[in-house]
């Protein structure tokens, strides 16, 4: 490496870039680095500078010569560069024919209501298969391609070593410019940490004449990978596929871009109840997970997010967090509309399939008398003359008329969280 004095990203060149990202990935892999974590995360954050700063000028260049731009990157220029969730091309709009058939918008007047919009949800055939749907069941059905990504889904205790390099060969080559301050990247490199005080601990580092020891496995190492599965044992793809099913039906009913931001919103739910557990006391604290864009669209940050929370957590947890994801989009849109109109039929269809044979007709429907306490604990903090709604399971004229009265002075997300937690799904 050049030992000249370099002050600033600007003044380094591509092959000093190139060697500083290597030295980074030997501390990364090297069981015998004992680098402060600031420093290694201070050589990042500087080579991400010097490649936020090559693609600026980048763009600039081609803002200032549009007739060098190939014609197959113009539909890539013009969408934002954040690392967010991009939609996929299989997963654009399709043109439907002038006589198709759409889901009702139960917010539009003149739409079914009642038992006939619940009608409608159970015979879905009435609704042409929208080619959004398709693309979703078998984008969350299908394994991840990457092998880094693929490994970091797998606890610590079922890796190999292969698959340990292959999360550093994808941190290192796939968060590039833009992308080199995903969180993945930084989730990469302490799966790295944690498979490296699984297997060798993480103690102190022991020298013998002042040369390091190379340390002793303190338990067997896999050889063989391990296929994915969730917590309870669920081959991974299948559990991701059934959740991807369940998203793609109530497309049927809620509109595509409703469900879809039903899951963003569930799973953000979720993993803020539910952080990062702690880590070995020899590395700083686990990255915060970073937030799922709730912007409707089923891409590959949704569903490698929609993956690792089944991974962690299991598919019933995700399953939860999905259903409280579709109210808290349904609170939302009636709070913004001032119309909670459809909330019976919206909380039954959601929430009953988690707490009863849908088949039983005479179970008691829980969520009705849930919500009903939840809006008995936060209506006399806004409303000095709130009249106590009976808890009797029915969501009623008076108990869709309270959740109006509520949702005009609280937070739709606040709602939902303590409906989550009555509901002990939080």
């Amino acid at each position: 490496m050049s030992e000249r004095i370099i002050i600033s990203p600007s003044e380094l060149t591509e092959d000093e870039v190139q060697a500083l990202e290597e030295f980074l990935g030997k501390k990364r892999e090297s069981i015998f680095n004992r680098w402060p974590e600031k420093n290694l995360r201070d050589i990042e954050e500087f080579i991400q500078d010097y490649r936020n700063g090559r693609d600026r000028l980048e763009e600039q260049f081609l803002e200032e010569n549009p007739d060098m731009i190939p014609d197959d990157w113009r539909h890539y220029l013009d969408k934002p560069r954040e690392p967010q969730d991009y939609q996929l091309e299989e997963l654009d709009i399709a043109k439907q024919n002038d006589n198709s058939v759409s889901a009702p918008d139960p917010e539009a007047p003149g739409q079914p209501q009642g038992r006939k919009a619940k009608d409608w949800e159970q015979k879905g055939s009435k609704t042409p298969a929208d080619p959004r749907a398709a693309a979703l069941v078998q984008m969350a059905s299908a394994p991840i391609t990457d092998p880094g990504r693929a490994a970091a889904l797998k606890p610590v205790e079922k890796l190999t070593e292969s698959e340990m390099k292959e999360m550093i060969d994808t941190a290192q080559s796939g968060f590039r410019g833009w992308r080199s301050g995903d969180p993945l990247k930084a989730h990469l490199y302490e799966k790295v940490q944690d498979w490296h005080a699984d297997v060798y601990g993480d103690g102190p580092q022991r020298h013998d004449g002042g040369k390091p020891v190379e340390p002793m496995p303190i338990r067997p190492i896999a050889e063989q990978p391990s296929p994915h599965t969730t917590p309870q044992g669920e081959d991974l793809w299948q559990a991701t596929g059934r959740i991807g099913q369940k998203v793609a039906d109530a497309g049927a009913v809620d509109g595509f871009d409703d469900a879809v931001k039903g899951l963003q919103r569930g799973l953000n739910i979720l993993n803020q109840a539910n952080p990062l557990p702690q880590r070995s006391p020899a590395y700083t604290p686990y990255t915060k997970l970073g937030p799922v864009d709730e912007d409707g669209k089923y891409g590959p940050q949704t569903d490698f997010a929609l993956k690792h929370a089944a991974a962690r957590l299991g598919a019933p947890k995700v399953e939860e967090a999905f259903a409280l994801g579709r109210f808290n989009t349904f609170a939302r849109n009636a709070q913004r509309n001032g119309n909670p109109d459809g909330l019976e039929d919206k909380a039954h269809s959601i929430f009953g399939p988690l707490f009863r044979n849908p088949a039983d007709g005479k179970a008691p429907k829980i969520e009705g008398g849930v919500l009903q306490e939840t809006l008995n604990d936060i209506g006399p903090r806004h409303h000095d003359d709130w009249e106590p709604l009976k808890v009797d399971d029915w969501i009623g004229p008076k108990t869709t008329d309270a959740f109006g009265k509520v949702l005009k002075a609280e937070d739709a997300d606040t709602i939902t969280g303590m409906f989550g937690r009555g509901l002990g799904l939080l």
